[in-house]
């Protein structure tokens, strides 16, 4: 990046280094495991025969609750048919239609593939044993418009260990920023081609690094999973977030469209010899396997 940068230097204007998509996944370590799990279940006096009921009420309460919370702010509840259809095309559809500018867009669910538990017969001992297995369970999809990152969503597994996982975009919270600041941009999809301020745009790419990431994400979190609430019958532990999935992006700004367009030809031929066909794909949101 930075050799093509000093070859280039008499074209560029500017640079931007920072996150652009950032996906964090909560997990309640202590029932991410079967002993763990199985411990658990000891404490809360819950016998093997009891397992599926026990899994049913706790998934009830969470669907329940999605529901209530998209009534309360009178936003759409949707159940998708196909695991296949895009969330995040979906959601701009309904927050472009009905002019959210701030809060909850709608909660969507679907059916899709999940690392859970279930109980299997020890040939053995003769005896249930507690496995983790790979089956679908519904998830549901909160998308809000934030005040800091705008369009954003959290992905809730509604059966046990109830993993989390929460979306943000680095850009758009940029964007944000700036235009809390005053600061004139040009920004053209999720990419910025021009900032007057770079300097100061860069120090507020680069908070993104210090930032308490966890206060922000339990907060959502307690927002979407009502186990997490005070006044449960049933204690569960805090989520431990990770960084799962992240882009860190270089913006580069040249002088002007011919500057590019000088360029551009070699650019293309240089992807078409150098990238596979995964690569490509995946980057036009195709399938590559089809």
């Amino acid at each position: 990046m930075q050799s093509f940068i000093d070859r280039h230097c008499d074209r560029i204007t500017g640079v931007l280094h920072g996150f652009d998509r950032i996906l964090f996944r909560g997990t309640m370590r202590a029932l991410s495991y079967p002993v763990g799990m199985d411990k658990y279940l000891n404490v809360h006096g819950v016998l093997y025969k009891d397992f599926g009921n026990f899994v049913q009420r706790i998934s009830g309460k969470i669907k329940l609750q999605a529901a209530q919370f998209a009534a309360q702010h009178n936003r759409p509840f949707q159940y998708l048919a196909s695991s296949s259809l895009s969330k995040q095309t979906y959601a701009k559809s309904i927050m472009e239609r009905d002019s959210i500018a701030r809060g909850l867009v709608c909660v969507l669910s679907c059916v899709e593939s999940c690392q859970t538990f279930e109980l299997r017969k020890n040939r053995e001992s003769k005896r249930l044993e507690l496995m983790p297995a790979r089956r679908k369970c519904l998830f549901l999809y909160f998308y809000f418009v934030d005040r800091e990152f705008g369009l954003m969503h959290v992905r809730l597994q509604t059966w046990l260990p109830l993993t989390i996982q929460v979306c943000v975009n680095g850009r758009e919270y940029l964007a944000r920023r700036m235009d809390k600041a005053k600061l004139n941009y040009k920004k053209e999809g999720n990419c910025f081609t021009q900032i007057d301020d770079l300097p100061r745009a860069q120090q507020m790419m680069d908070d993104l690094q210090c930032r308490n990431w966890v206060h922000f994400l339990n907060v959502l979190a307690r927002r979407v999973n009502p186990w997490l609430q005070s006044d449960n019958d049933l204690t569960f532990p805090s989520y431990y977030w990770t960084m799962c999935e992240s882009e860190y992006a270089t913006d580069i700004m040249f002088e002007n469209e011919a500057s590019l367009d000088a360029i551009y030809p070699s650019l293309v031929n240089h992807a078409v010899e150098r990238f596979s066909c995964r690569d490509v794909m995946r980057f036009m949101g195709r399938r590559f396997n089809a």
